[in-house]
């Protein structure tokens, strides 16, 4: 069977369980029953639009649109800033009102009291500045701390828009696989870190992005390293989770350079070997003294289930991306960019694995974020490869398009209505407790209640609950 049939199929597979997980009383399948929970005109306007680039006859009317605008993703100078712009507009216009995910709440209240040098003792130089210093202007009123963090997150999905314009060019694409991968590489769950969230998720999935596109430069336009150098740099200083990029790193330093003594290569091997001989050592000291008591735990069934949900909210496209890469056979083991971005998804498997947040993975999956980051950005690769083998079914290119923008969307939509959001949040438990953490349990009554005070203001928005 043709992958682009395999892929098909998936695409449609997912269609099919959004539709009927809107009609069951259950949160088994939480990261795909989105559609039980939003505006209903959006949601099936949504997935009709989704339903219909599954038709052959209809998709394939998208395929000349998706064309040029792929043309110009890859030749306009004007790119980097057109979708830049309308990245951070997206970002802006639908802010988290629900203020649930990860520690919203405590961050927001951080940059309101100018507290997170001494509240977060486990963070890190870059996270410090990022989100202490750099706002304290927004000091004195939870108003002004939630619009700065909402104007942080805005600017930094406009650089995940550059960046995803940047990567499209680093692999030389055109066409429908240009806007093809630039959709995949965009539209994740992810783009939910980038709503005013303030932690540094939204900023590791800038790192994910930024180190495959340079690390595929460098491997095959034999480009500089520093790009490379400097992301990996700042990544060992703004998280803990940072240590997972390098070896993505290490494989394009071994790859592009093999006893290049450059100057600008050698800088971009030197500084973040430098940030690490600092940060490591703090690394591994918030692991031994604070994860493994907070964080680590073993791998359940109930665990397993979650982490299936978290990769289809996060990234669609990355459970089928596995036997996508089989079905292709050697020819995509014979590419050294292939290899990098394999090895970037790879990496964040521990993590996975064996990370078990305290407040449960369905709140705090802003620490996947990244992996998800790095899931698309390897099956925005093989989609691609997989719609260019078969040209007679290009058309699957729109299909696979629609599906992670509205899949995308519709988590945005849901995170900015507050009611819905709620709605979601706390549905009477079925199979397992969505918020299954002791933590979680214990602050939600008072969290809820800030985020009701603090929504209502119409200082805010002027919306009400």
């Amino acid at each position: 069977m043709p992958a682009s049939r395999v892929l098909w199929i998936w695409l449609a597979v997912l269609v099919l369980a959004r539709a009927l997980l809107a009609f069951m009383p259950s949160m088994w399948g939480w990261g795909v029953n989105v559609q039980r929970f939003v505006d209903p005109s959006l949601a099936w306007f949504s997935w009709a639009l989704m339903a219909l680039a599954l038709v052959p006859a209809f998709a394939k009317r998208g395929v000349a649109p998706m064309e040029k605008a792929g043309d110009r993703i890859a030749r306009s100078r004007w790119a980097y800033a057109v979708l830049g712009l309308l990245g951070a507009a997206l970002a802006w216009l639908m802010p988290d009102r629900v203020w649930f995910l990860g520690d919203f709440l405590i961050r927001m209240g951080n940059v309101e009291a100018g507290s997170l040098h001494t509240s977060f003792t486990q963070a890190l130089p870059l996270d410090r500045w990022l989100h202490g210093s750099l706002l304290s202007f927004a000091r004195g009123s939870a108003e002004s701390a939630n619009l700065a963090l909402r104007a942080l997150g805005a600017i930094e999905a406009g650089l995940l828009a550059a960046l995803a314009v940047a990567f499209v060019r680093a692999l030389r694409l055109t066409g429908i696989f240009a806007a093809l991968a630039a959709g995949i590489v965009f539209f994740g769950g992810y783009l939910t870190m980038f709503t005013g969230l303030g932690k540094p998720a939204s900023e590791l999935c800038l790192a994910t992005v930024a180190l495959a596109t340079f690390g595929v430069r460098a491997i095959d336009q034999r480009s500089s390293l520093l790009p490379c150098g400097l992301v990996m740099a700042g990544a060992l200083l703004l998280h803990r989770s940072g240590v997972l990029l390098l070896p993505a790193w290490m494989f394009a330093v071994v790859l592009a350079r093999r006893g290049s003594k450059r100057p600008v290569d050698v800088l971009g091997i030197g500084l973040p070997l430098l940030a690490g001989i600092f940060m490591i050592p703090r690394v591994v000291a918030i692991a031994t003294g604070y994860d493994i008591e907070h964080h680590a735990g073993s791998l359940s069934l109930r665990q397993m289930v979650d982490l299936e949900n978290l990769v289809l909210a996060l990234s669609p496209l990355a459970i089928i991306t596995p036997l996508l890469i089989v079905l292709r056979g050697r020819r995509m083991w014979e590419r050294g960019d292939a290899r990098l971005l394999v090895v970037l998804a790879l990496a964040f498997l521990p993590a996975l694995s064996l990370i078990h947040p305290q407040q449960g993975i369905f709140r705090d999956w802003d620490v996947f974020a990244p992996a998800g980051v790095a899931s698309s950005v390897l099956a925005a690769f093989v989609v691609v490869e997989t719609v260019a083998a078969t040209p007679n079914r290009t058309w699957v290119g729109v299909s696979a398009l629609a599906l992670v923008v509205v899949s995308s969307i519709q988590w945005l939509a849901l995170n900015h209505d507050q009611t819905r959001g709620l709605a979601q949040i706390f549905q009477p438990t079925d199979a397992f407790l969505l918020l299954d953490g002791n933590t979680c349990r214990i602050d939600l009554a008072f969290e809820l209640s800030r985020t009701l005070e603090f929504v209502a203001a119409p200082e805010l928005d002027g919306r009400q609950p």
